[in-house]
């Protein structure tokens, strides 16, 4: 073998070498960089997160707040509701009283005559509104009440 054909071999062999292990190298660099561009863009993404933090924390307070005021909601509610439920009651009772603040009325209007005359309101159960039991004065000889309606 010629010793220059050895000599270009070597140059060859070493050079082939150089390129494998530089093609390695840039391989082996490439993959750190992503890695590395992939920390950076965990790194920004984590920092917004971090920038939204006391935001999230008002929101949550103002929630919070929130959940407090509601929980006196289904109180008021059933309020609400039991007082529906007495409104026709209350009407009720309202005529009932105007009915009988007009029969007081009238009553003090009767003729002298009739001022003897007692006036009974009706028990709250068994009779209707409006009828009223007026009943005389015990003379011996009269005996029953009177029911008018």
């Amino acid at each position: 073998m010629n010793p220059l054909r050895i000599i270009a071999a070597c140059v060859l062999l070493t050079a082939v070498t150089v390129v494998v292990v530089q093609k390695s190298a840039i391989s082996r660099l490439r993959q750190e960089n992503r890695n590395l561009r992939a920390q950076k863009e965990e790194g920004l993404r984590l920092a917004d997160q971090n920038e939204q933090i006391p935001d999230l924390r008002a929101g949550s307070e103002a929630i919070d707040s929130l959940r407090a005021a509601n929980l006196e909601l289904p109180k008021l509610r059933n309020e609400v509701r039991q007082l529906r439920e007495q409104k026709p009651e209350i009407e009720r009772l309202r005529l009932e009283n105007q009915r009988l603040a007009s029969a007081v009325k009238s009553a003090s209007q009767k003729p002298p005559g009739c001022r003897n005359w007692r006036v009974t309101l009706p028990a709250r159960h068994g009779r209707t509104p409006g009828s009223a039991v007026r009943k005389r004065p015990r003379r011996p000889g009269f005996g029953q009440s009177v029911a008018v309606i």
